[in-house]
């Protein structure tokens, strides 16, 4: 099969790239930062928890999750982002944006976070040293 990917396909392919880099949203103390970000934004709305990540500065996996939700929101087949593919350029392009482009980004957000919650625990209860699989 070929032809272009739906937008599910995008979401785990973009939460996987993301949780190879690195991503596991793991917050200080070894808390679980991931699990919370979507709250965050349900009850404070995604820039105000933008802002959050980026005072948190590099402290617990927020600013991390801030990037991978920007890398995804950029991605051409997503196509919600034209800026920097950053937690800060995200929160530059938001503020500059209308509220209907602000509520696309809300739930696109929220709906590649469930793919990143899913695979990042995944990842999480995996042993340290198992060898890599091909």
């Amino acid at each position: 099969m070929s032809g272009r990917p739906n937008l599910e396909q995008v979401r785990a392919r973009n939460a996987l790239n993301a949780v190879n880099r690195g991503v596991r949203g793991r917050g200080v103390q070894d808390g679980d930062a991931l699990s919370g970000f979507p709250a965050l934004i349900v009850n404070n709305g995604l820039l105000a928890t933008l802002a959050y990540a980026i005072s948190k500065r590099d402290r617990g996996g927020y600013r991390e999750i801030g990037d991978a939700i920007a890398a995804h929101l950029a991605d051409p087949l997503i196509g919600l982002h034209k800026g920097p593919p950053t937690l800060s350029g995200l929160r530059d392009a938001l503020a500059a944006e209308n509220s209907a482009a602000l509520r696309l980004c809300t739930a696109e957000a929220l709906a590649y976070l469930n793919y990143l919650r899913r695979f990042a625990k995944g990842q999480n209860s995996q042993p340290q040293n198992r060898s890599q699989e091909d």
